[in-house]
């Protein structure tokens, strides 16, 4: 019995945090070599969170999204958190502005501010938009492979 009170008073004091979701960029001046990261903090918000959409950034190239989750019990009082992260990756030094998009997680709404970006050149191109291989780059990638075994 002690066991199941025990456990109800840790889910009402876990369920009693602050819902929240926050939107962050690592930073706003950087060079086409570094990635922008946007990042997604949603902290306790019960149910499944789907991942939320990000936005298109003109002049950059989205990279993929990771997700970290994390729950924490302090003196009975539980949180979670969960972060989705996703790179884009600029094609030409300039200012870049991202406008204030929405981000809906279970109904619960949350407005981003404006970032404004200043992107210089890098020593390195910048990287190329995803083009799959055509079937043709294919068979010339298996013939390479072929003549350097045998």
């Amino acid at each position: 019995m002690k066991y199941c009170i025990f456990i109800l008073l840790c889910f009402i004091g876990y369920t009693t945090h602050a819902q929240s979701i926050q939107i962050d960029v690592n930073k706003t001046e950087f060079s086409t070599d570094e990635p922008l990261i946007l990042t997604i903090t949603v902290k306790n918000v019960s149910g499944r969170i789907e991942t939320p959409q990000f936005p298109e950034i003109e002049g950059f190239i989205p990279g993929g999204i990771s997700t970290s989750m994390s729950s924490t019990f302090i003196n009975g009082k539980g949180s979670t958190e969960t972060k989705f992260i996703k790179q884009y990756f600029a094609q030409k030094e300039g200012k870049y502005i991202i406008k204030p998009f929405t981000i809906e997680i279970n109904g619960i709404k949350t407005v981003s501010p404006e970032y404004v970006l200043h992107v210089k050149k890098g020593i390195h191109p910048p990287r190329q938009p995803y083009r799959p291989k055509t079937p043709q780059e294919i068979e010339k990638e298996k013939e390479l492979q072929k003549g350097k075994w045998m």
